[in-house]
C-alpha cells in the first residue's frame, strides 16, 4: 500500500505541475498523464494502482480509451490477477470501448501467466464477434496457455487454425507447441512442428531447443 501511496503521490504532483497561473489541466493532457502513470504501473507490476488509478480517469471523465484500459489489463496480468483482467475487457464493451487486438493478447495472456488455459481459450473465442483479428502474439499466448495446462491436443487445434489464418509464427509460438507435445509424449507432433520451424526460416533460441530435445528424450529420438 505505501508503494500505492507514492505512486499516487507522484501523479498529484504531476497534476499540479501541469497546471499553470491558477488554472486548471486540461483533460487530454490529465488522461495523458494517467496513462503514463498507469504504464509505469504495469512495469512495476502494481497492479492495484493501475486499476484505481483508471477508475479515477472514469470517475473525472478525463476520457478513459482503449491504450489506458489495455495498459491497466497487462498490469493485471503481470500481477496474476487474471479475473480482473477479464473483467476489465468485459468493461470495455459496457463503456463503449472497441477491444482490439492488444485488449485481447493481453487479456489472453494474462491469463496464461495464471495457468488459466480454459479462460485464456475462452476468451480468444470471442475475437471473431470483435474487429480484432488474431496475431502472432494471439496464438503464442493462447499456445502457451495450454502447454501450461498440458492441453496438447488444443495447442495443435491452435497451430492448425494459425496455419490455416495465414498468420506466420514466431519462435514463442513454435516453442510452446513443441514442449506442449513433447510433455504429452508426442514426440512425433514435436519434431513435425521442428521441421516447420526451421522451413520457416524462424531461427530456434535456447527454450526452442530445450523442448524439441525434451520431447525426443522421451521418444528415444534425436533432433533432425
Amino acid at each position: 500500500m505505501a508503494g500505492s501511496r507514492w505512486e499516487l503521490a507522484l501523479l498529484d504532483a504531476a497534476l499540479r505541475a501541469s497546471t499553470r497561473q491558477g488554472g486548471r489541466a486540461r483533460p487530454r493532457s490529465q488522461a495523458m498523464l494517467y496513462t503514463s502513470a498507469i504504464s509505469e504501473c504495469r512495469r512495476e507490476r502494481r497492479w492495484g494502482t493501475a486499476v484505481e488509478l483508471l477508475r479515477q480517469m472514469f470517475v473525472g471523465e478525463l476520457g478513459v480509451d482503449v491504450v489506458a484500459v489495455n495498459a491497466t489489463i497487462s498490469a493485471c496480468g503481470r500481477g496474476a490477477q487474471w479475473p480482473t483482467a477479464i473483467g476489465l475487457l468485459s468493461w470495455m464493451r459496457v463503456a463503449c470501448l472497441a477491444p482490439d487486438v492488444i485488449s485481447f493478447n493481453s487479456t489472453i495472456s494474462a491469463c496464461e501467466k495464471s495457468g488459466r488455459w480454459d479462460a485464456a481459450v475462452g476468451i480468444f473465442a470471442g475475437m471473431p464477434g470483435q474487429a480484432a483479428a488474431p496475431d502472432a502474439i494471439t496464438y503464442s499466448a493462447l499456445i502457451s496457455a495450454c502447454e501450461r495446462g498440458h492441453q496438447w491436443h488444443r495447442a495443435v487445434l491452435c497451430m492448425s487454425e494459425m496455419q490455416h489464418r495465414r498468420v506466420a509464427g514466431d519462435v514463442v509460438t513454435y516453442s510452446a507447441a513443441i514442449s506442449s507435445c513433447g510433455k504429452a509424449s508426442r514426440w512425433g507432433d514435436a519434431l513435425d512442428y521442428w521441421r516447420e520451424m526451421r522451413q520457416d526460416r524462424v531461427r530456434p533460441n535456447v527454450v526452442a531447443y530445450s523442448a524439441a530435445l525434451s520431447a525426443c528424450e522421451k521418444g528415444e529420438q534425436w533432433v533432425q
